[in-house]
C-alpha cells in the first residue's frame, strides 16, 4: 500500500509532466495550498493545486464508479489557488478546474477521457 504523501506526490509530478508535454512550465513548490507554479505558453503565472486518487472507488447504485478528491475546510486565511487539477493516477490524466468544493467531490470515472484532459488544457493553460 502506497502512503497517501506518496499518492500525492505522484500526482503533483505527473500532472506536472502533462502541462509540460504541452507548452507550460511547471516548478514543484512545498507552500501551504499550492503545489506547482505553472507558466502558460502565453506567460500568465498560475498558482496550482493537484488533488490526486489512485483508483476509483467501489460504485454505489445508482451511481457507477467514481473519483474521489478530497478538499478538507481549512482554518488559515489564503486565497484559492488559481486552478486544480485533478488527477486519476491509474489512468494517468488529469482535468482542470477553477473551484472545488470544501468537503471534496466525487468525479465519474467516465470524465477521465485524454478529450476531457485536452479540453481542460486548452481553456485553462492557454
Amino acid at each position: 500500500m502506497v502512503a497517501a504523501e506518496g499518492v500525492a506526490r505522484a500526482g503533483e509530478f505527473l500532472a506536472a509532466s502533462i502541462l509540460e508535454a504541452r507548452g507550460s512550465r511547471a516548478s514543484h513548490v512545498a507552500i501551504y495550498g499550492t503545489d506547482l507554479w505553472v507558466e502558460t505558453p502565453s506567460g500568465r503565472m498560475l498558482r496550482v493545486q493537484v488533488k490526486t486518487s489512485s483508483k476509483p472507488v467501489p460504485p454505489r447504485p445508482p451511481n457507477g464508479e467514481v473519483y474521489r478528491f478530497l478538499n478538507p475546510r481549512t482554518t488559515n486565511a489564503h486565497s484559492p489557488p488559481d486552478l486544480y487539477l485533478l488527477v486519476a493516477l491509474d489512468r494517468q490524466l488529469l482535468l482542470v478546474r477553477e473551484k472545488m468544493t470544501v468537503g471534496g467531490i466525487r468525479v465519474p470515472v467516465a470524465r477521465f477521457t485524454p478529450e476531457d484532459q485536452e479540453a481542460g488544457i486548452e481553456k485553462y493553460l492557454y
